[in-house]
């Protein structure tokens, strides 16, 4: 149960900031005296209703896992998954020392996981 509601947390927060980067195209800030303007769309609340249901379940996540394996992990995992996202959904262009660092995440995140189990 512990592994998915991290599984959870991180598809989660990875859609949350998928419609939030959408939805900042169309955001709109104006100030006309006295009155202050924010246009906002479907896809900013969709998306901050989505972070804010990830940050209460990584609480439930951090109560089962020690800090300091649980948040590297997100981190890391995270990142990863923004960047391919961003790729695929936004057609982002990673360049390749991105990639590496992409590489050394993922070698991090196993040799987290390894030192975990082994130790």
């Amino acid at each position: 149960m512990s592994y998915f509601l991290f599984a959870a947390y991180l598809l989660i927060s990875l859609t949350g900031l998928m419609f939030l980067k959408q939805g900042s195209k169309y955001l709109s800030v104006s100030w006309t005296n006295p009155v202050l303007n924010l246009n906002i769309g479907a896809h900013l609340i969709i998306g901050c209703a989505l972070y804010g249901v990830s940050f209460i379940i990584s609480l439930f996540v951090m109560k089962r896992f020690d800090l300091s394996y649980y948040y590297p992990i997100a981190v890391g995992v995270g990142n990863v998954l923004v960047s391919l996202a961003s790729m695929f959904v936004f057609k982002e262009h990673i360049p390749f020392f991105s990639w590496i660092g992409i590489l050394l995440v993922c070698a991090g995140v196993a040799l987290i996981n390894f030192g975990k189990f082994s130790g």
